[in-house]
């Protein structure tokens, strides 16, 4: 009777183990590194990251370990204060850097493997100005949790791509499309491509169902990149007609 109470507990602590075990391997590990303003401009960003089963940790200016985590997000380009603009100048490219200094409103999702650990992915959310990196937190919030949550090891999802001359044929020939405008409300109200309608990067996933599979979709934005990442975020989502315009916004309506 000894043994049988001592096999049954066995198993229940054997349950238990496993059950903690794949809670623990299930679950995101992931480190955010912001200086204080910016944190605090996008404060809302570790309660929906939280929601979507991720482990958050913030790491400020002091603070070390960030990148022994196999996700971090970095939100700030290279002339942010702290200890953000250094690690930006570090993994952005020299380009994407001199756009970020000398273009108004300029905005990148950049991402990066293996910067300091293998298999490690490091995200950089930055834009020409403090409002502008906020705007880019939105516009690629979808992007970023879809890279997160579902990273398996796997090839992405190929889409397409288009430039502004292949789509304004498109536009004048009658074809169907069915375009999307995935920057702010306030840029889309400013001035958009006929036709288009305006849904965010964040706003992308809860719309899924409402945009058509039966036409090509166009995703545009003011830079490229919230396209291009906006498009693979579709593509990984079983559309197979994703193109991304490959200028930008203010590009297309001077050509």
């Amino acid at each position: 009777m000894i043994n049988l109470k001592k096999l049954i507990g066995l198993f229940i602590l054997l349950i238990m183990l496993s059950s903690s075990f794949g809670l623990i391997s299930g679950q995101k590990n992931v480190a955010l590194v912001a200086n204080y303003i910016d944190y605090n401009l996008n404060s809302n960003i570790i309660s929906i990251l939280q929601s979507r089963g991720m482990n958050i940790s913030y790491f400020s200016r002091t603070d070390t370990g960030y990148n022994s985590y196999p996700y971090v997000i970095i939100l700030g380009g290279p002339d942010a204060p702290d200890h953000t603009g250094f690690l930006a100048s570090q993994i952005l490219l020299s380009n994407e850097i001199n756009n970020l200094r000398r273009i108004p409103g300029y905005q990148i999702f950049y991402e990066k493997r293996d910067q300091w650990v293998n298999r490690q992915k490091v995200f950089v959310i930055a834009g020409s100005d403090r409002e502008n990196t906020r705007f880019a937190v939105q516009s690629n919030l979808v992007t970023l949790i879809d890279r997160i949550v579902e990273d398996t090891g796997s090839p992405a999802v190929p889409y397409y791509i288009v430039n502004s001359s292949q789509l304004k044929q498109w536009i004048s020939s009658g074809e169907q499309l069915f375009i999307i405008d995935v920057r702010s409300p306030d840029e889309y109200r400013s001035g958009h491509i006929p036709g288009a309608v305006n849904i965010t990067g964040i706003e992308l996933g809860s719309v899924l169902s409402s945009i058509p599979r039966d036409r090509k979709i166009i995703v545009y934005c003011s830079t490229s990149q919230a396209a291009i990442t906006n498009a693979q975020f579709l593509a990984n989502r079983g559309f197979t007609n994703v193109y991304a315009l490959t200028d930008p916004y203010s590009v297309y309506i001077r050509s």
